[in-house]
Formats: structure tokens, sequence, C-alpha cells
């Protein structure tokens, strides 16, 4: 797995308003289901979200032109930015950020801009040791929510193929409550 860390991508006073600005507009987190090839709501992943539109204001498009310069991808192939709280119990079990290109239920999410060839997750808060770490099991890897912390990496191999040891979970949180952002970057530009 090709990935990186960067303490401090955002300030504690960004980390902030990224929060304020999602908290009223939170709704169920939901996960995608191959089979049926729509995301739904369910108990493989128990937290809230929101996503900002690109580009949404001056402030979020300060924060992907800063992501375009570290990954080297246009803005216009990201997602929008996708804010994610977790309450104490909140987890989200083993997955995979890219799309199997064999699964017909993914065909009509990968027609918006192709494959999630990178994720960015930010870390809004720390949780020190109350839990709540990204774990990729197959390289044995745990990431601690440190506020301002990005983890990177490629959900591809330069062949763009999956690579399966990119599969993550996001531990349950034993105390307190975990903030993120995320922004996928697609193949293609986003639509």
């Amino acid at each position: 797995m090709q990935f990186r860390i960067v303490d401090n991508f955002l300030n504690s006073e960004e980390c902030k308003m990224i929060i304020e600005m999602a908290k009223s507009r939170l709704t169920p987190s939901t996960s995608w289901n191959v089979k049926k090839g729509k995301s739904e709501v369910s108990n493989y992943r128990i937290s809230d979200q929101m996503f900002f539109t690109v580009g949404e204001n001056d402030f979020i498009r300060c924060i992907e032109e800063r992501i375009a310069d570290i990954t080297g991808f246009p803005i216009e192939n990201g997602e929008g930015l996708q804010v994610v709280h977790y309450s104490q119990g909140g987890y989200y079990k083993l997955h995979s950020d890219s799309f199997d290109l064999e699964w017909p239920g993914n065909k009509s999410i990968l027609n918006r801009g192709g494959q999630r060839m990178i994720t960015v997750l930010i870390y809004l808060n720390n949780l020190y040791s109350f839990g709540g770490e990204t774990y990729f099991p197959y390289i044995d890897l745990e990431v601690k929510p440190t506020e301002g912390r990005a983890l990177i990496w490629y959900n591809v191999y330069e062949n763009g193929s999956r690579d399966p040891s990119t599969f993550h979970e996001a531990m349950p949180v034993l105390r307190g409550e975990k903030w993120i952002a995320t922004k996928w970057l697609r193949e293609f530009k986003f639509q």
C-alpha cells in the first residue's frame, strides 16, 4: 500500500471551522451496497455524515486546492468533501474506498468519474487512546486520530487495478467523539 501521513495538514482553527459548518447538516451515514448498486443506511457503518459541494465557499475551495497541490490531482476530479461524525460506539467495518470493476452494481458510480484513485482522510479532532483508529489489517497499519493529520493513500496500483491492502476500518470510538473529513479523488472529472 502506498500511503503517507502529513501532520498539521489543517490547523486547529480550520478543523473546528469544518466541524461547525458540518454539524447542522449531518444525516445518518450510508455505505455502498454493491449488489443493489446504491448507497444505504446499515449497521455496517454507525456514524453521521454530510457532503460539501465542490468549491462550496472560499474556505472549502482553499482546502480543495491544498489537497490538489499535495496529490497532484485536479480539484474537478474530487468528490465533495465529506465530513463524518462518530459518536461513542460509532464505527465503520472493513471496506474499500475503490470500486470493484467486475460488479455490475458499480457501473453507475463509476460513470460519475471512474475509479477512486486516492483517498485523503483528515482527522478533525484528537481521540488520544479512546479508539477510533483507522486500521488496515492486511498490512497491520493503525493510524490514531490526531487533529489536523492527513492520511493519504492510493486505492489502486500503477496499472489501475485495485490494491486489496487498502481495505480498512474505522475502529469503534471508546469514549468521546471522532470527526473526520474525507476527499476521494477520481480517475476523471467527477460528475
